[in-house]
């Protein structure tokens, strides 16, 4: 079992990875920029890059992956549903998503109406 953590640059992404970390749980951090990451936190975690505007990032992010920790990307052009499609494709069995309190009735954030 291999856990994706999505949002891994931000607070509660790297949290999630300490704790997996913690617990011996496999799993990889993706990044928009794996060299950055690289230099910020070494050789500690595993990235793989990962960027919500570009479906053929996808495939290799997802590859070997069994759980994802998705966290909506922020940015335009997000391509969410062709992430979740490839998802289900390569075998993902279960997402654990964390959006933001009384997101519907938020029409500011561009995932206020996400469907189930």
């Amino acid at each position: 079992m291999t856990i994706l953590v999505t949002g891994f640059n931000g607070k509660v992404g790297y949290e999630v990875g300490v704790k997996l970390k913690e617990m011996q749980i496999p799993f990889k951090c993706a990044v928009r920029n794996v060299e950055r990451a690289r230099e910020r936190y070494g050789s500690e975690f595993d990235f793989v890059a990962l960027d919500f505007s570009k479906p053929e990032t996808f495939g290799k992010a997802l590859e070997g992956i069994h759980e994802v920790f998705l966290m909506y990307p922020p940015g335009d052009r997000i391509e969410f549903e062709a992430f979740i499609t490839q998802a289900k494709q390569k075998g993902v069995s279960h997402i654990v998503y964390l959006s933001v309190k009384d997101v519907q009735f938020m029409p500011f954030i561009h995932h206020f109406k996400m469907k189930s």
